[in-house]
């Protein structure tokens, strides 16, 4: 897979240039491994087309600067779930944001998940309260997910619409050896699953930093050739999953 410009971007996500430069202009630009800057300067990778359209839809659930910062925050997430979406496309892999507050003093707080074959986002949701490290005293109030692979499809459907081909895997298979060491990084984050708003303008700093080793590794991979990425294919369909960042 070839490295983008940010017009094939554009044009794959279907974005009005003006609506990107209101965007860019207000710092509401998420995209993949954290990054928040996008200039023609600059190359791109298929998965920041997912990154420019997840903001634009949890823009319909959260003021936009809010929706940008989870998408830069949580690439390691959605990330996941991407290339879950592109293992296995014979079934949708969702994104999920969960609103928490703390009863005991109002706190308010978010984690997200990715999940297979989501049926039920409240029960999603209350399992993985239970397994969270951080999460004691804390209840879901609102659960929003988003469906990667539509936008996936969509991506892919009107990049070919405009002759760019974005065919090959956006991401490397999750069980993959190639996967495992691009995110890495994001290790150390997992411990942080519930993210207090106090403390969002920190781990999007820390992200930040994250991303920019993940994808220089990533794109380092993308050089070495496809088969690092491998092809899209049907894989055995998994039963329905949650997992936590």
């Amino acid at each position: 897979m070839s490295r983008l410009t940010l017009q094939d971007v554009l044009t794959a996500t279907a974005t009005p240039f003006p609506k990107f430069q209101s965007l860019r202009r207000r710092n509401q630009i998420g995209l993949a491994f954290g990054r928040s800057v996008a200039a023609a300067s600059l190359s791109y990778v298929a998965a920041d087309c997912v990154g420019l359209m997840l903001v634009d839809v949890l823009a319909q659930s959260y003021p936009n600067a809010f929706a940008a910062t989870l998408t830069r925050v949580h690439f390691d997430g959605w990330g996941y779930t991407l290339a879950e979406a592109e293992a296995h496309p014979d079934h949708d892999a969702s994104f999920c944001v969960v609103d928490l507050e703390r009863e005991s003093d109002g706190q308010k707080a978010h984690f997200v998940a990715g999940a297979a074959d989501l049926v039920n986002p409240q029960a999603l949701a209350a399992e993985l309260l239970e397994s969270t490290p951080g999460a004691r005293g804390y209840v879901a109030v609102r659960v929003n997910c988003i469906n990667i692979s539509r936008l996936v499809r969509f991506i892919r459907k009107t990049a070919a619409a405009n002759g760019i081909d974005l065919s090959a895997a956006f991401l490397p298979p999750p069980d993959s050896h190639a996967y495992r060491d691009l995110m890495r990084p994001y290790v150390e984050l997992r411990d942080q699953a519930i993210i207090e708003v106090k403390n969002r303008k920190k781990r999007e700093a820390v992200a930040a930093k994250i991303g920019e080793k993940a994808r220089s590794a990533f794109e380092a991979l993308m050089r070495e050739g496809p088969s690092h990425l491998r092809q899209r294919g049907r894989a055995r369909r998994p039963a329905a999953t949650g997992r936590a960042w």
